[in-house]
């Protein structure tokens, strides 16, 4: 059920370690909230607020904007770039995204972002001598992110990328003066990373940073096999968490079986197949809006810490699995579950 069993407890889920990378869901995430507009009286220029929908991005741009796009190469596949260009006098600001593709999840935020030191976006800045000079940054303790400056010939040039989700941006600019190329990099914003994720067809709802890759995994249980559709989210300023969703239609030789037996069951044989048989002994009772569940908890040697809560929702069986050091992520998924 969920991972590949042997996997799950010993390696920290295994989802970082060749499980493959399938289609992503067709279910999106839930759009946030448009980013509102902002003035300040003490801009080094005037400039107004561009919010992009699409983008899921706000920045103030002192012009208007040309739009463009652009597929450069990373390994193994491509980047479908939109980029947005607004020029003043001798100044030039832009920004860039694109979705990165599934099979670049696992390398992680920090590879991503190498990759893409030296494959210009615009044309009006040196990116090979800007390549040489970055440092990691973030955006409001969120969003992870390098940082690319560079000063020459009476110019201010820097590239700024950030990792959100399966976005990548680029907010890039080159201007003689400070102060404006500040004020407007300064003002790039992006919507919450952590938004709502529904599945029609599983009938649930859960908060995640990233859209989550689907696949079937079978787990045999009292001779049937059941058939689980699992649900795996990644979070890539925190690479080695990991969420999943998995549920299962309840055949009908189960559909009688007592609820905290079924629970139970379920439990004993997810943790043989692991090789944590020990945990099977921890799980205590809770409730999902009147529906019947149990919760495991186990923290490793390493201080990586789980939750895995297991539900009977009419004849339906779910699983929310949860790994991280950080106990606000682990509050962020497993308690915004919810089924319709």
């Amino acid at each position: 059920m969920m991972i590949k069993p042997a996997c799950w407890i010993p390696v920290g889920l295994g989802l970082w370690l060749g499980l493959g990378l399938p289609a992503i869901a067709s279910d999106p995430l839930q759009p946030a909230p448009v980013l509102a507009q902002t003035s300040n009286p003490s801009l080094a220029v005037e400039a107004l607020t561009y919010v992009s929908t699409t983008g899921r991005f706000a920045i103030n741009f002192p012009s208007s904007l040309e739009t463009t796009t652009r597929t450069t190469t990373i390994p193994g596949d491509l980047l479908a770039w939109t980029i947005s260009t607004a020029r003043l006098d001798d100044s030039v600001y832009s920004v860039a995204y694109a979705d990165m593709p599934l099979a670049l999840l696992p390398l992680g935020k920090d590879a991503v972002l190498e990759s893409l030191q030296t494959r210009p976006l615009l044309e009006d800045l040196d990116w090979a001598a800007i390549a040489e000079q970055g440092r990691p940054i973030s955006l409001n303790d969120e969003v992870a992110g390098m940082e690319f400056l560079h000063l020459a010939e009476g110019r201010y040039s820097t590239i700024r990328l950030y990792l959100a989700n399966r976005r990548i941006y680029a907010v890039m600019g080159s201007s003689p003066d400070l102060a404006s190329l500040n004020q407007v990099l300064a003002s790039f914003a992006v919507d919450s990373l952590w938004r709502t994720f529904t599945s029609e067809s599983g009938r649930f709802s859960v908060n995640t940073p990233i859209a989550p890759v689907i696949t079937t995994e079978q787990l045999s249980y009292q001779d049937t096999f059941l058939s689980w559709q699992e649900f795996t989210f990644y979070n890539l300023t925190a690479r080695e968490d990991a969420y999943q969703v998995a549920y299962v239609d309840l055949p009908q030789n189960l559909q009688s079986m007592d609820v905290d037996t079924l629970l139970q069951g379920v439990a004993d044989q997810l943790f043989t197949l692991a090789e944590a048989s020990e945990l099977a002994a921890t799980g205590t009772p809770i409730r999902l809006n009147g529906a019947t569940g149990r919760e495991y908890l186990t923290t490793r040697a390493d201080g990586k810490s789980y939750i895995l809560r297991l539900y009977r929702v009419d004849n339906r069986l779910y699983g929310v699995l949860a790994g991280s050091r950080s106990l606000d992520n682990l509050h962020q998924f497993v308690n915004s579950f919810t089924v319709q």
